[in-house]
């Protein structure tokens, strides 16, 4: 059996060949995230095992905040609470780490389409994925790399996109100091969303 990351990376390597923002994109005329609805699609938490349920919470009520002082509302569905994911099995115990599995690909867009009423209900302009590319523990470390993409709801072309890679010194447990590790780790996308002129 393939681990649902593997899958993942698989699936969405097709479905956002793109692998970081270009300066043109960055350069090009585009309507900012303030004043506009941004759906949050995150696919982190079929990686809870590595990340932990704590920091997933802190990622996602600080990415709210930070993108609600900048003038744009939002919203979060995590992948498990998708419709797509009620045919995937996941491992909930702890023996190994990357223990999460599933017999068939997970499909970012099949995750989008089955939520298109919700996007228009609530007039989401933007949608931000944030996407697990790789995690891994070496030592103390646990290394990951996330891909960000924001999305246009009109046209469904990706207008920004770029891959963030950090680590994380453990301790005991995955999630310990959950609040800060979230903050490093949302300050560093939003700032290159200011860069590249959306907030």
């Amino acid at each position: 059996m393939r681990t649902v990351f593997a899958i993942l990376a698989a699936a969405w390597a097709l479905a956002a060949p793109l692998g970081a923002a270009r300066a043109d994109d960055a350069a090009a005329p585009h309507a900012g995230l303030s004043g506009s609805f941004v759906y949050i699609y995150t696919f982190l938490d079929v990686r809870e095992v590595e990340f932990g349920p704590r920091l997933l919470d802190q990622l996602d009520s600080q990415l709210m905040a930070d993108l609600e002082k900048g003038g744009a509302r939002a919203k979060v569905l995590r992948f498990k609470a998708s419709q797509p994911a009620q045919a995937y099995a996941f491992k909930t115990q702890f023996p190994v780490r990357g223990s999460v599995y599933s017999t068939d690909p997970i499909s970012v867009d099949e995750t989008i389409q089955s939520n298109l009423a919700d996007e228009a209900a609530v007039g989401a302009r933007y949608r931000l994925v944030e996407f697990p590319v790789s995690v891994s523990v070496r030592g103390p470390h646990e290394y990951y790399a996330i891909r960000y993409t924001l999305i246009d709801c009109a046209t469904g072309k990706t207008v920004w996109q770029v891959v963030n890679h950090g680590k994380h010194l453990i301790w005991v447990k995955v999630d310990e100091d959950a609040e800060g590790r979230a903050r490093k780790m949302t300050e560093e996308v939003l700032e290159q969303l200011k860069t590249a002129g959306y907030l």
